[in-house]
């Protein structure tokens, strides 16, 4: 999780929404009053004082609940009101001598923290009009798009139905003259309880876990209409949401080969939870890690090919798989991956998919969303986003766009820059020129609990155009020798480290960062291999000519 400070009226408000709902869970409810106070609606309604609005049905009748909360028999209700469910799924893990008031706090405290971080877009490092003073930033919710994966099936079937047939008939339903459809990747992690999803830089991997997480802890915090979000074939309720940046677990285990175990991932949530700077106790990990057994957890295992290089990768996937089969059984994974970092490719079987470009349909949406969201903040005016509307649709359609259009954060790049410039370039290395100012800026913004790119090369003289103008030279040396070539330009990783070095005082380690940098933090140069055991590169990193920019 991130380092976002908590308002502490935020945290008094969930205390007291808490203690409201004990209050009302302990009136005497019936059909003709309740003690305490509360109100009585129907067989199991309680009306309690709270920030509650709206009117709520109680399944016997609608009341309105002027400012109130209503407690029904699975709570739903408005801003951050932790309900009914909340309040047992807490009650089943006090043991012994803990304090349950504690326990609900902290974890209340977990959900709001985690939510928090997870629905800020962050737009800070890829929006140059973005004015940190704005009260109402863009949140994910706004403009998320869900995504499909690249297995088509037959549309009158589901996927779990058809996983389930023999594999003859599999192939048979696959290849008969039916109408197909893809399968969306919520489809998918309804249907595994493993779920493995791949994609290339700026696919959406990231950004899926992030959602389903979102909204979960949603769903924990009373919002349970927000179950829907994770489609009609979601059956497993509002398991607990937990996040693990694999690239930051594999950079604590302990140097060596000796092999992870699930404990370490768990030794480093709780690590991470105690670093986050929200507040919470120190048994913070103890009430997390025993709701997740007791009730079930939806655990993101974010990715792994950030990890390193194979062995280290190995190690981590280790951990993961042992985490998989001793967490609980009602717990689920999502765990994500650039395609080079499983190399045995998609196996809907085995649940590994990967993540299918956006179509046309999508991209219309997010377009759409994107231009909402501005005018709901009053950003741009209805008006004037009608028009731009208009425009960013017509452009997409231009050849050189449309390749770039079907990448999410290239997508996002494109609506960034129409919304700052007012339309996109004509030219396309114009284009390409924006795009990657504005992947440098995100390369040296900090990003969740990493340091800035400058930060961590800590030479007071460097500057981002200075390592763009090394980069931007190497790659016009590679694609002046593959002229007339189809395809992408490689350059092998330690051209890359050899070019970088004497801008970095001749420092292979600082040249190594920067490469780590471009290629796996900011998705503007893609990781085609790895090295070997010696320490040779094998690993190409691809810069694509003429058809598309570095980013793809």
């Amino acid at each position: 999780m991130g380092s976002n400070p908590i308002d502490p009226n935020d945290i008094e408000a969930l205390k007291r929404r808490i203690a409201e709902l004990e209050a009302a869970q302990q009136a005497n409810v019936s059909g003709s009053g309740a003690q305490g106070g509360g109100d009585a609606f129907g067989d199991r309604g309680v009306k309690v004082g709270g920030e509650s609005s709206g009117p709520i049905n109680t399944g016997t009748q609608t009341i309105a609940t002027q400012g109130g909360a209503a407690v029904q028999g699975a709570v739903q209700a408005g801003g951050h009101f932790i309900g009914r469910d909340f309040v047992q799924f807490v009650t089943k893990v006090i043991q012994g001598n803990e304090d349950p008031e504690e326990a609900k706090s902290v974890i209340a405290l977990y959900l709001h923290a985690l939510a928090g971080d997870l629905a800020g877009l962050k737009l800070g490092e890829i929006d140059t009009s973005a004015d940190q003073t704005r009260q109402a930033p863009l949140q994910l919710a706004d403009i998320y798009v869900p995504l499909d994966t690249t297995l088509r099936i037959p549309k009158d079937v589901t996927l779990a139905h058809c996983l389930s047939r023999e594999p003859d008939r599999q192939r048979d339903d696959l290849h008969a003259q039916r109408e197909m459809r893809p399968v969306s990747a919520l489809e998918a992690l309804a249907t595994h309880r493993e779920l493995t999803v791949l994609g290339k830089p700026g696919s959406g991997k990231s950004t899926f876990g992030a959602s389903v997480l979102l909204t979960l802890a949603q769903a924990w915090q009373g919002h349970g209409d927000d179950l829907a979000k994770l489609g009609e074939t979601w059956a497993h309720g509002a398991l607990l949401p937990i996040r693990v940046v694999l690239r930051r677990f594999a950079e604590q285990l302990s140097p060596g080969d000796k092999a992870a175990r699930a404990g370490d991932v768990w030794a480093f949530i709780a690590r991470d939870l105690d670093a986050s700077g929200y507040g919470l106790s120190t048994d913070a990990m103890k009430y997390v890690q025993r709701i997740a057994r007791t009730h079930g957890a939806l655990i993101l295992l974010d990715g792994l090919d950030e990890c390193g290089q194979s062995a280290s990768r190995e190690r981590v996937l280790g951990a993961a798989n042992e985490l998989m089969q001793s967490a609980g059984p009602k717990c689920r994974f999502v765990l994500t991956a650039r395609p080079y970092a499983w190399p045995s490719g998609p196996n809907p079987a085995r649940g590994v998919y990967t993540l299918a470009d956006l179509n046309d349909a999508q991209i219309e949406q997010f377009i759409r969303r994107w231009y909402a969201a501005l005018v709901e903040r009053k950003w741009r005016s209805p008006g004037e986003a009608e028009r731009k509307i208009g425009d960013l649709l017509a452009a997409r359609h231009r050849p050189d766009l449309l390749p770039l259009a079907r990448n999410p954060l290239l997508l996002t790049l494109m609506a960034t820059l129409h919304t700052n410039r007012g339309r996109l370039p004509d030219d396309r290395a114009d284009l390409y020129n924006e795009s990657v100012d504005l992947l440098l800026l995100r390369w040296n913004r900090q990003i969740g609990a990493d340091k800035a790119l400058l930060d961590e090369l800590a030479l007071p003289s460097l500057k981002l155009s200075d390592l763009r103008e090394v980069l931007e030279e190497l790659a016009f040396e590679v694609h002046e020798q593959n002229v007339g070539k189809e395809g992408t330009a490689d350059i092998g990783e330690d051209r890359l480290v050899r070019a970088f070095r004497p801008l970095l005082n001749k420092s292979k380690d600082k040249a190594d960062v920067v490469v780590d940098y471009i290629e796996k933090r900011a998705g503007l140069l893609i990781g085609q291999g790895e090295k070997t055991v010696s320490g040779s590169s094998r690993s190409r990193i691809a810069l694509s000519r003429n058809s598309s920019p570095p980013a793809t």
